[in-house]
Protein backbone atom coordinates (compact mmCIF):
# COMPACT_ATOMS: atom_id res chain seq x y z
CA UNK A 1 0.00 0.00 0.00
CA UNK A 2 3.05 2.25 -0.10
CA UNK A 3 3.53 2.47 3.67
CA UNK A 4 6.89 1.81 5.28
CA UNK A 5 6.24 1.63 9.04
CA UNK A 6 9.21 1.60 11.39
CA UNK A 7 9.32 0.26 14.92
CA UNK A 8 9.84 3.01 17.50
CA UNK A 9 9.89 0.71 20.51
CA UNK A 10 10.21 -3.07 20.81
CA UNK A 11 8.88 -4.74 23.94
CA UNK A 12 8.08 -8.27 25.05
CA UNK A 13 5.40 -7.22 27.53
CA UNK A 14 1.97 -7.02 25.86
CA UNK A 15 0.33 -4.85 28.53
CA UNK A 16 3.12 -2.26 28.26
CA UNK A 17 2.62 -2.15 24.49
CA UNK A 18 -1.13 -1.63 24.95
CA UNK A 19 -0.40 1.23 27.36
CA UNK A 20 1.91 2.89 24.83
CA UNK A 21 -0.74 2.60 22.11
CA UNK A 22 -3.35 4.08 24.48
CA UNK A 23 -0.91 6.97 25.13
CA UNK A 24 -0.78 7.74 21.37
CA UNK A 25 2.62 6.21 20.62
CA UNK A 26 1.19 4.52 17.53
CA UNK A 27 -0.21 1.08 16.80
CA UNK A 28 0.95 -2.42 17.63
CA UNK A 29 0.52 -5.91 16.26
CA UNK A 30 -0.07 -8.13 19.27
CA UNK A 31 -1.26 -11.65 20.04
CA UNK A 32 -5.04 -11.78 20.20
CA UNK A 33 -5.23 -12.46 23.94
CA UNK A 34 -8.28 -10.32 24.77
CA UNK A 35 -11.29 -12.02 23.17
CA UNK A 36 -13.66 -9.79 25.17
CA UNK A 37 -13.39 -6.22 23.78
CA UNK A 38 -15.10 -4.82 26.92
CA UNK A 39 -11.92 -5.67 28.87
CA UNK A 40 -9.80 -3.31 26.75
CA UNK A 41 -8.74 0.12 27.90
CA UNK A 42 -11.20 2.79 26.66
CA UNK A 43 -8.58 4.33 24.35
CA UNK A 44 -7.89 1.05 22.50
CA UNK A 45 -9.59 -0.68 19.61
CA UNK A 46 -9.01 -4.30 18.73
CA UNK A 47 -9.05 -5.38 15.09
CA UNK A 48 -8.23 -8.96 14.14
CA UNK A 49 -5.90 -9.31 11.15
CA UNK A 50 -7.32 -10.87 8.00
CA UNK A 51 -5.72 -13.06 6.87
CA UNK A 52 -4.43 -14.09 10.26
CA UNK A 53 -0.66 -14.12 10.72
CA UNK A 54 0.88 -17.47 11.67
CA UNK A 55 2.63 -17.66 15.00
CA UNK A 56 5.49 -20.11 15.17
CA UNK A 57 6.19 -21.48 18.62
CA UNK A 58 8.58 -23.99 20.02
CA UNK A 59 8.96 -26.02 23.18
CA UNK A 60 12.02 -25.79 25.41
CA UNK A 61 12.76 -28.70 27.72
CA UNK A 62 15.60 -30.50 29.43
CA UNK A 63 17.18 -33.51 27.71
CA UNK A 64 14.63 -36.33 27.35
CA UNK A 65 16.69 -38.67 29.52
CA UNK A 66 16.29 -36.28 32.48
CA UNK A 67 12.53 -35.73 32.17
CA UNK A 68 9.99 -37.32 34.47
CA UNK A 69 7.25 -39.51 33.00
CA UNK A 70 4.54 -36.83 33.09
CA UNK A 71 6.73 -34.38 31.16
CA UNK A 72 7.64 -37.01 28.57
CA UNK A 73 3.96 -37.92 28.12
CA UNK A 74 3.06 -34.25 27.76
CA UNK A 75 5.68 -33.81 25.05
CA UNK A 76 4.41 -36.93 23.28
CA UNK A 77 0.88 -35.50 23.23
CA UNK A 78 2.13 -32.19 21.87
CA UNK A 79 4.06 -34.06 19.19
CA UNK A 80 0.74 -35.34 17.81
CA UNK A 81 -0.23 -31.75 16.95
CA UNK A 82 2.98 -30.84 15.12
CA UNK A 83 2.02 -29.01 11.92
CA UNK A 84 5.26 -28.16 10.16
CA UNK A 85 5.44 -29.73 6.68
CA UNK A 86 7.71 -32.73 6.44
CA UNK A 87 8.19 -32.97 10.18
CA UNK A 88 9.03 -36.36 11.61
CA UNK A 89 7.85 -37.62 14.96
CA UNK A 90 10.97 -38.28 16.98
CA UNK A 91 9.90 -38.43 20.63
CA UNK A 92 9.70 -41.85 22.21
CA UNK A 93 8.03 -42.15 25.60
CA UNK A 94 9.19 -45.68 26.48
Amino acid sequence: AGYAPRAKIELNYTEAMKSLVAASYGAAILPLDTPDPTRLQPMLQLRPLRPALPRHIGIAHRPLATLDGASRNFLAILEQFRQSPGSKKTLRTK
